[in-house]
């Protein structure tokens, strides 16, 4: 009982730990890791990052894409395509995020999905960016043509060049250094 003063701080740090690691653990079953989502994209000022979405697990793509099917908030869309990019190393995410740049009729959802696609594919998917370039929407061409200039290598930028001189945005030209 004498050593108890001694190492109740210790033994409350170790019991913290704990209950701290044990709340961060990763939700197994799908309803754990929907509700998970539905709590994280419910935060008006996000601080999820790719690996607090991968931490969720393999199987999480598929709850998140069923979470997005049965949302119909733009906002909370827009973060489950944030959360779903995070797997982009699984191609049913990728094919269904990029799904949803022809899909859905919000400018705001298709812009973030072109963003998206442009910042976790990169080059790998020009060919799906670029012909954005020529949408009727300017935000959606803007959008694409931005994509493009951040993801692009040298010999594909004579198309975000392109893009960028048809809406009069000469300002963001790519000139080679």
């Amino acid at each position: 009982m004498k050593y108890l003063p001694k190492y109740l701080p210790m033994i409350l740090s170790l019991l913290a730990f704990l209950t701290a690691y044990s709340v961060m653990a990763a939700p197994q079953s799908a309803s754990e890791i929907s509700e998970a989502v539905k709590t994280v994209i419910m935060n008006r000022h996000p601080e999820d990052t790719p690996d607090w979405w991968r931490g969720l697990g393999p199987g999480a793509p598929a709850v998140i894409i069923q979470v997005y099917e049965s949302d119909s908030s733009t906002y909370h869309r827009m973060r489950l395509i944030e959360g779903l990019s995070a797997f982009g190393d699984d191609p049913k995410a990728v094919d269904f995020i990029k799904q949803q740049a022809d899909r859905s009729p919000d400018q705001v959802v298709r812009n973030n999905v072109i963003r998206m696609i442009g910042i976790t594919q990169g080059a790998k998917e020009e060919e799906f960016l670029s012909k954005y370039l020529n949408h009727e929407d300017a935000h959606t061409r803007l959008a694409a043509a931005m994509a493009l200039k951040k993801a692009i290598e040298k010999w594909s930028m004579h198309w975000v060049n392109y893009g960028l001189l048809q809406e009069n945005f000469s300002c963001l030209l790519i000139t080679k250094s």
